[in-house]
């Protein structure tokens, strides 16, 4: 005789397992299995899944994997399951319970429900059958009355929530707190969030942020996490409740919770994060960030070029390489990660491109305009989506009223941001970019945040670039493709006479040489080959050795900051 044993059991809310049914469930199999001398071989649960939707069927579900084994024979006949009710194995419609129970009965598994010491089996009689048919629906029946009571509950909700009227929602906004029947403001949460909102808007990332916030030890949001992460802080930025909206009905009601960001540092943040959703797999709490970051691509297979470090903890060596070839898909080749990051930025500071990072009020303004638009964009083009989709199903002449009003509103957003587009390209920068530049390299480059704001600089201008190595005598080819211009630029780096420690670097614009210099003086000269600006990197490794060369008084004045 088979005296083996197996428990099943379920609870569909998680908080259940710290509650009264859980351990019911458990001291009830226990007894039966002990009053029975039957030998418990394995317990299966489904924490917090519904047997009214059939969620505990499904092959990722417990008892869903349990009936796998039953049907291919590997659970031996004669076998006990053992509940506390058949609801416990599902409360779906009687037609398909009926059949999931004879099912398991036909394949030799007996069931035995603990509530009323009732055992089932293949060969039970139509008594014990109707008997079963019973339970089965109460239980369905029982689920369909929770289900009725909970969706009449939040039609109440909705309906108060448009009319404006004070809902107690569980899960409502962490910086908020409940007084007088009002959410108003918790001053230190709220703090937090701008804060959060003005980091993320000066280019630091998710990440980073997290990162800074744990170090210094402020409380998380969350009812449950003990520190910050990525996804909590992306989750946060997302969140239109931080500008008053609530989107638990559909259309979202405006103004239902207090406002603590503005509308145009919402929409800015929204725009840099479908930027940054483009660049996946690209950190920013690293020790040092790569503005090459989805901008360098393999010239051989076209994957991101990737950071890869090697050497031991004091003394190693940073490359920059194809992600495909990280892995074994083609030869790795390595470029020396200081050198790329320095030819890079010098081609593009040499073909002026770099004006248009420098910080101006007016420029940084205009920026942070154009960021907002494009959240507002980003916003009404979801509109369009859903409404197109639901006029899809419906054919609602309302919708298509709606559809018609959101598309005049892009249009109009979309006019604005070719403006701005305009106005910045037009304006004059009272700075000079060889001041800016060379400020860059002596301090700001160092920096992580200045780091993060030439990587989106960057990503901004820049369609794609690529690296590759025709040979190791001929050194770096860049090749750089610019966003909305046919114009080109190029980079490379030679061994002058195969001499390794004499290497020139020559820039091209459009295939015609702009500027060219190399590793053994400090000038770049022009394609007439007359000296026209100094070296910053070369000047940079001068002074970080010890040797005091000045050049310029801009550098003199400089270097006196």
């Amino acid at each position: 005789m088979n005296n083996s044993a197996i428990s099943y059991l379920r609870f569909s809310s998680s908080k259940q397992k710290k509650g009264a049914s859980y351990d019911r469930q458990i001291e009830a199999t226990e007894r039966f299995c002990a009053e029975n001398n039957l030998i418990l071989i394995d317990k299966i649960e489904d924490k917090g899944i519904s047997g009214w939707n059939e969620d505990n069927l499904k092959e990722t579900a417990a008892l869903g994997k349990l009936l796998r084994l039953i049907q291919t024979g590997e659970i031996k006949k004669g076998t006990t399951l053992i509940v506390e009710n058949l609801d416990r194995i599902t409360r779906a419609t009687l037609n398909k319970a009926v059949k999931l129970i004879l099912e398991i009965l036909e394949h030799g598994i007996d069931i035995v429900t603990t509530m009323d010491g009732k055992r089932y089996q293949s060969n039970s009689t139509p008594t014990d059958l109707m008997i079963a048919i019973i339970y089965l629906t109460r239980g369905n029946d029982e689920s369909e009355i929770k289900s009725k009571r909970v969706k009449q509950a939040w039609q109440r909700k909705r309906k108060f929530i448009n009319d404006g009227r004070f809902v107690k929602l569980t899960q409502h906004p962490n910086w908020l707190k409940i007084e007088n029947e009002k959410y108003v403001e918790n001053e230190k949460a709220t703090a937090l969030v701008k804060r959060i909102f003005e980091m993320y808007t000066s280019g630091i990332g998710s990440h980073l942020i997290a990162k800074q916030l744990n170090k210094e030890g402020s409380p998380p949001f969350s009812r449950t996490g003990k520190r910050y992460t990525f996804s909590s802080i992306e989750r946060l930025l997302k969140n239109p409740a931080v500008i008053g909206r609530c989107e638990i009905v559909s259309p979202p009601k405006e103004h239902y919770y207090p406002r603590i960001i503005p509308d145009n540092v919402w929409y800015q943040a929204q725009s840099m994060r479908e930027k940054n959703n483009n660049y996946k797999g690209t950190r920013n709490d690293s020790d040092r960030v790569n503005f090459l970051s989805g901008v360098l691509f393999c010239q051989t297979c076209n994957n991101s070029m990737v950071r890869y470090s090697c050497g031991k903890p004091n003394g190693r060596y940073h490359y920059l390489v194809c992600s495909a070839a990280k892995y074994g898909e083609h030869k790795m080749v390595l470029f020396n990660y200081q050198k790329t990051q320095e030819i890079f930025l010098m081609s593009i500071y040499k073909s002026n491109l770099l004006n248009g990072f420098l910080d101006s009020k007016k420029h940084n303004h205009q920026s942070g305009k154009l960021e907002e638009l494009n959240g507002k964009l980003l916003e009404i083009n979801n509109k369009i989506t859903n409404v197109c989709d639901a006029i899809a199903v419906t054919n609602n002449s309302q919708l298509k009223q709606n559809l018609i009003t959101f598309q005049f509103e892009k249009e109009s957003i979309e006019s604005e941001i070719d403006k701005i587009k305009k106005s910045i390209s037009d304006f004059e920068y009272n700075f000079s970019a060889k001041e800016f530049f060379i400020k860059a390299v002596f301090k700001d480059l160092e920096d992580n945040t200045f780091r993060m704001r030439i990587r989106d600089f960057l990503r901004t201008i820049v369609q794609r670039a690529w690296i590759w190595k025709e040979n190791e005598l001929d050194g770096t080819i860049i090749h750089v493709r610019f966003t909305d211009s046919t114009d080109q630029l190029t980079a490379l780096t030679k061994n002058k006479e195969n001499d390794k420690s004499n290497v020139q670097t020559i820039v091209m614009w459009n295939n015609e040489t702009l500027a060219f210099s190399n590793s053994k003086g400090a000038g770049w000269w022009d394609a007439n080959c007359k000296p026209n600006d100094i070296d910053p990197f070369y000047l940079k490794s001068k002074i970080t050795n010890g040797q005091n060369f000045i050049f310029t008084d801009l550098l003199l004045r400089q270097q006196n900051k």
